[in-house]
């Protein structure tokens, strides 16, 4: 059957695409024998590496007590934000590791990004890191920016947060972003999600000398059952706009086409983009990789075309 919402990108992967997929791949199986502390510090050790541009400004603050990173170059304009979600399986990442993916947004739009440096399982697991998301979002628009120049991006589990973001935000009848992007975002935390099933290295690590699932980490006894942690079960009447892109070649491919099935057909306006044969998440490896470059300018016209000028 047509779904006219689903696309497929139909340019040749590049060779370069290739071998570093064969690298995330290995790097992958060897980040599930290390602990949640050395996957941190291994990320933090790889952000090290990636210098700031010359035309990007990087400033911290504190919004609604959650620290956060101000990334903007100098065509930036401050009454138009995108809130950064970093993904890292809800236990890893930070401001330094987040950086490069704000300035691909900075650099691909004429906004200013924040990076939001939430809560991590398994020290806080949910709603720990949904509710410090909700709360930086309210404050900007307490702050006097427009829902309509708001905007919300999210990768992997980041991804899962952004669209349980617009389920809470909803529910609680606050002002919804003008649109949400996502990149690989984990849309069903259930036994019988795609990805479960396939058991792929990247949703293990090792936790008190036992290797765990991070789903179980990050819900700590909450149901996968409930809308706030599995976007497949929101209700997503009157939803922004909403863009998806995920790697033909990624165990969350499957879970992504369904959730942009399901949101569809209640009504709502997403857009899904599977590009052959690439891994998860490969939307952040930015100018690395042809197809990286493409899916973030990509993301960045769909921002500008959805936030009000």
């Amino acid at each position: 059957m047509n779904n006219p919402h689903i696309l497929y990108s139909a340019e040749k992967v590049s060779a370069k695409s290739r071998l570093f997929k064969l690298a995330q791949l290995k790097n992958t199986e060897l980040m599930r024998g290390k602990t949640v502390e050395e996957h941190r510090v291994f990320q933090q050790r790889l952000a090290e590496i990636r210098p700031i541009p010359p035309n990007i400004s990087v400033a911290e603050d504190v919004v609604a007590n959650v620290h956060c990173e101000w990334v903007t170059r100098e065509e930036s304009r401050t009454d138009k934000v995108i809130l950064y979600i970093h993904g890292g399986s809800w236990a890893f990442g930070d401001l330094q590791t987040a950086r490069p993916v704000g300035v691909l947004l900075a650099e691909a739009t004429n906004s200013s990004v924040l990076v939001a440096d939430y809560r991590l399982s398994p020290e806080h697991p949910y709603p720990a890191g949904l509710d410090d998301c909700a709360d930086v979002y309210r404050q900007l628009l307490r702050n006097g920016i427009s829902p309509e120049r708001l905007a919300v991006f999210g990768d992997s589990a980041g991804g899962n947060l952004a669209l349980c973001l617009l389920h809470q935000l909803r529910e609680e009848d606050t002002s919804l972003p003008s649109a949400v992007a996502c990149a690989s975002p984990v849309t069903d935390l259930s036994d019988d999600s795609a990805l479960f099933r396939q058991q792929p290295d990247l949703i293990f690590t090792q936790h008190n000398g036992e290797e765990r699932d991070i789903f179980s980490l990050y819900l700590d006894g909450q149901s996968p059952g409930d809308p706030a942690v599995s976007p497949i079960l929101a209700d997503t009447a009157g939803f922004p706009p909403i863009l998806i892109h995920v790697g033909g070649d990624e165990a969350l491919r499957d879970d992504n086409v369904a959730y942009a099935n399901y949101a569809v057909a209640q009504g709502s306006p997403v857009i899904c983009k599977v590009w052959s044969e690439m891994f998860h998440d490969f939307t952040i490896a930015g100018a690395a990789l042809r197809e990286s470059s493409h899916s973030v300018a990509e993301i960045g016209h769909f921002f500008m075309k959805h936030m009000r000028q």
